[in-house]
């Protein structure tokens, strides 16, 4: 990426994350066609028709999910799913880690897949969970031609609070 576009995609993250993980209130579509950049040079995310929500004591489960999704933890992952979708079996969370534990597939693809996994059957999903798990998807490209180094302290930021 170009150094510029560089930086507004780990603003933009960075705004997603803070949402997420710290308001509990986020962008459940934050691609680049929801995104707006100021005069003043900040992201601004619009069309918030599918924006997501779960309660403050829930924001702690959403990130348990992600910090066990980025260390492939499978005790943090099937704790936090059991959170918001208490009816999901062994099997079915054993699925869930061998798609996160898949090389090959990006990031993005995992989130979607979970969030298939997880729907099956016509298995009702908690509704913020559902809109943090397709925000992820979709957030997935905001920093995947970001080097580790430079996303890495945002996600510790939020995830470690």
């Amino acid at each position: 990426l170009l150094p510029r576009l560089a930086d507004l995609h780990l603003q933009a993250l960075d705004a997603l994350l803070y949402q997420m993980f710290k308001e509990g209130r986020f962008h459940s579509d934050p691609h680049a066609g929801n995104i707006v950049i100021t005069p003043t040079g900040e992201v601004v995310f619009i069309d918030l028709g599918s924006a997501g929500q779960v309660e403050d004591a829930r924001i702690p489960e959403l990130r348990k999910f992600f910090g066990g999704f980025i260390s492939q933890s499978g005790e943090l992952v099937r704790d936090s799913v059991r959170a918001f979708v208490p009816d999901l079996d062994d099997a079915q969370l054993a699925r869930i880690m061998d798609t996160i534990q898949t090389s090959g597939l990006d990031n993005r693809d995992k989130f979607q897949r979970i969030l298939v996994l997880i729907s099956e059957g016509g298995r009702a999903i908690d509704e913020g969970f559902e809109k943090f798990l397709k925000a992820l998807a979709t957030g997935a490209y905001l920093g995947r031609e970001l080097p580790p180094e430079r996303v890495a302290p945002s996600i510790f930021a939020y995830t470690n609070s």
